[in-house]
């Protein structure tokens, strides 16, 4: 079951340039959480309402600053949709990033194996015994050393190994 998004448009007036300009956020909602970020534009509060989310007037200044809302209302919105097509895990962290063009970095090869040799290190003489570390790191150099050798990178994020294709390989190469 999909749990519906609510998007809404807030001014902050605390945060008034010398101008008397505040700046307009976007607020997502999911689920009772909740994100805001700014959307880098602003506005008078008198000329700001509330409610509807839109500045009040027909001047080019208004209805410009009303279409760019509109836009970005359809672009999360959008976002939104494609998350829910693709059953990823939504939050509105998730739906922001998306729209901000943020890349979940997930975790590499090398990272995971360094974490796990850092680990077996500190349990030398409990649980593991020096030559065993050497191993791993063994392991390890060898990793790399392939990884550069057959696709010419130094490290792979876990999630590209089902399907990476190297720089100068025409063929996918399934996992």
């Amino acid at each position: 079951m999909s749990t519906p998004m609510h998007l809404s448009f807030q001014l902050k007036k605390s945060k008034a340039d010398e101008n008397g300009k505040a700046p307009i956020y976007a607020r997502i909602t999911i689920n009772g959480n909740r994100t805001e970020f700014s959307i880098k534009r602003y506005t008078e509060p008198s000329r700001w309402i509330s409610k509807a989310g839109v500045v009040k007037g027909n001047n080019e200044e208004s209805k410009s600053l009303n279409s760019f809302l509109n836009t970005v209302r359809f672009k999360l919105n959008e976002q939104y949709r494609q998350l829910l097509e693709s059953n990823k895990a939504i939050t509105p962290e998730i739906v922001k990033n998306a729209y901000l063009g943020i890349k979940e970095k997930g975790k590499s090869i090398v990272e995971v194996f360094q974490y796990h040799n850092s680990q077996v290190k500190e349990l030398i003489d409990k649980d593991f015994a020096f030559g065993t570390y050497e191993r791993y790191c063994t392991a390890l150099r060898h990793t790399q050393e392939f990884l550069q050798w057959k696709y010419n990178v130094s490290d792979l994020e876990i999630k590209s190994i089902f399907f990476y294709q190297s720089p100068d390989d025409k063929n996918i190469i399934p996992g």
